[in-house]
């Protein structure tokens, strides 16, 4: 007997291509579907993609996604971000923009101090590491003492950041005539300097931040690294002191 769950990114139900049975043991719940098999085969149609897939044995089961062969563990999340912890209580949180699961990659534990509420997710370490399985990017990170964890983003470790925001990034549009909006995240403390105008729209939130240049340009203060960036409309991205992203060079 293999159990399974999965889950659609669009509507589902079930089907009997490839001889599936439909009994009352395997249940439908929205865009998810649970149940088992024991040597037959259960069927669904669905719309989208299939976003997450979970079996209690994978060597006793054959999966196919429209007539082909697949591997179970290519489902859900693609990206990953772990927290280890190296003694003192550091607490976490941080959003994604798409979906998020928490994972043991790394040897991370799994508990109940650690919550996912959509694609947000707060807890804690101490000694031990907390993972998670994601989509999309990294929209806000903070964490309390930023010299007690060590962070690994997609497995490369980034730098979580002091609390002196030592660095400078600025975004600017001035050579051109678009106005363009941006959003990004940083691993540590994230400050605005005067020129981020909050009254037209600027926002800064926990580790990440968010804003509208118009021939101008907003500069922010931060520690550790930039995690994320993304714009639309032409920008310059000016970290340190150096370009590192310009739509003239696109």
């Amino acid at each position: 007997r293999v159990e399974y769950d999965l889950t659609v990114s669009g509507d589902l139900e079930k089907s009997t291509a490839n001889g599936g049975s439909i009994n009352a043991g395997d249940e439908i719940d929205g865009s998810t579907a649970s149940g088992a098999v024991v040597g037959g085969t259960d069927s669904y149609g669905f719309a989208g993609d299939h976003t997450d897939l979970s079996v209690s044995d994978a060597s006793a089961v054959t999966v196919y996604v429209d007539g082909e062969a697949v591997d179970p563990a290519g489902f859900g999340p693609e990206r990953s971000i772990s927290i280890v912890g190296s003694g003192p209580r550091a607490e976490y949180d941080f959003t994604v923009s798409g979906e998020l699961e928490k994972t043991t990659a790394r040897g991370g534990s799994i508990n109940s101090g650690d919550t996912i509420d959509g694609s947000s997710a707060t807890g804690y370490v101490l000694g031990g590491t907390d993972s998670y399985g994601f989509a999309g990017e990294v929209t806000d990170f903070s964490v309390s003492d930023p010299d007690a964890v060590s962070i690994y983003l997609d497995g490369e470790q980034v730098t979580p950041g002091g609390s002196t925001p030592d660095r400078e990034i600025t975004v600017s549009n001035r050579p051109y005539d678009t106005p363009a909006s941006y959003q990004f995240s940083v691993s540590g403390v994230l400050e605005a300097t005067d020129s981020v105008n909050f009254a037209d729209g600027d926002e800064i939130s926990g580790s990440g931040a968010s804003g509208r240049v118009n021939q101008g340009s907003d500069t922010y203060r931060f520690s550790g690294e930039v995690l994320t960036f993304d714009n639309d409309g032409p920008v310059e991205v000016i970290v340190d002191g150096d370009v590192v992203r310009s739509s003239a060079q696109s």
